[in-house]
């Protein structure tokens, strides 16, 4: 049996799928592998203006279909927070799976700050959770905080962590008439009096979010969750949202609040825009994760591309249509295809051979 061994490698560098989740611990998936090279310009402009303390600021792509390679750019701007400026930014990591409201969105993202550890430092400070002891931590605030809202942070923070981000989302069943803004905003002030640093909420894959207000003609909403998350951040000042928009999403985002985007700053003048990617590019990004898992006894002098040669990462990096997802599974089914034939060099020739070929998911091969 063929092992990863064989192709000097400690395991498949590729996966199937490429979705990104800084959660977990797998490198291919959480972010950790970026080249990034060509990326340089929208990397650094992203840095640029979270520095700038934006209320929000935005990663856009000039394509609407998935695998640009917004979200590896995203995540590693976020590693980038997390591992070099630790006592400056604490980034959240955020993905919109199915939340279909604003309400659904902040829950998760509360849940993040149970495992970023911000309850357990507001738990700590507050040392019981009563409504006097949270007025007593807004004090240097809010002059006159509601007794409504008190209340209900007092409710959630009395819940067990694995609770909190559900009892946010239920919490006008037992006080209806509290907005989660302004709950989210009390936890958010109580939290710097105890913590300077500036959190960092990266949403990623927030189109899909603006596309289901779209379908459920619910973007009138989505204008007035905008005008609260201007002001909720504006109010707080230690909080900036990194999302991210593709060309269908900013315009259905652009129509929702127009006037409110024109009086806080142009959708244009906050955003880093990610460039078509280019072959060399997605070559670049296969050598990176071929690195990466390259077997530490493996020869000096192996060649970047191996087991593939440059003509054959080359040719599949052309074939992807310029998306980075497309080509990465389609390095994954060439590698898993060669195991299985016991090819051990990945060349052109053996990728153009008509069975291979279409195996590897590349089509049937014109003659």
């Amino acid at each position: 049996m063929v092992t990863w061994e064989d192709y000097e490698l400690t395991d498949i560098p590729f996966r199937e799928t490429g979705h990104i989740d800084t959660s977990l611990m797998d490198v291919r998936l959480n972010g950790k592998i970026f080249s990034k090279d060509g990326f340089e310009p929208t990397f650094d402009k992203l840095l640029s203006l979270i520095s700038k303390d934006k209320s929000v600021c935005y990663l856009r792509s000039h394509k609407e279909t998935r695998g640009t390679g917004k979200s590896t750019l995203l995540a590693a701007v976020y590693w980038h927070l997390k591992d070099e400026s630790s006592k400056e930014y604490l980034p959240t990591w955020v993905t919109v799976h199915d939340y279909r409201t604003v309400t659904h969105l902040f829950s998760r993202i509360l849940d993040t700050f149970v495992t970023n550890g911000v309850f357990t430092k507001i738990h700590e400070k507050l040392e019981e959770v009563t409504v006097d002891s949270i007025s007593s931590l807004l004090s240097k605030k809010i002059s006159s905080p509601s007794p409504s809202v008190i209340d209900a942070v007092a409710k959630i923070l009395s819940v067990p962590d694995g609770q909190l981000a559900w009892k946010y989302q239920n919490i006008r069943r037992s006080i209806p008439f509290v907005s989660p803004f302004e709950i989210f905003s009390y936890i958010m002030m109580m939290y710097s009096e105890i913590d300077s640093r500036k959190i960092i909420v990266f949403i990623d894959q927030f189109e899909e979010y603006v596309q289901f207000q779209r379908q459920s003609r619910k973007l009138p909403q989505l204008a007035e969750d905008l005008k609260d998350i201007y002001r909720m951040c504006s109010q707080l000042q230690n909080m900036t949202f990194v999302l991210t928009l593709h060309p269908v999403s900013e315009s259905d985002f652009e129509s929702a609040g127009k006037e409110l985007l024109h009086t806080y700053g142009n959708i244009s003048e906050n955003a880093a825009d990610l460039e078509e990617i280019t072959n060399k590019q997605l070559v670049s990004v296969a050598v990176k994760y071929l690195k990466y898992y390259r077997a530490p006894n493996a020869p000096n002098d192996i060649e970047k591309y191996h087991p593939f040669t440059k003509e054959a990462i080359d040719y599949i990096a052309e074939k992807s249509h310029l998306n980075c997802r497309t080509m990465i599974r389609l390095l994954h089914n060439a590698l898993m295809e060669a195991r299985e034939e016991g090819q051990l060099k990945l060349s052109l020739e053996f990728i153009k051979d008509p069975k291979t070929h279409e195996a590897i998911g590349l089509g049937v091969l014109e003659s």
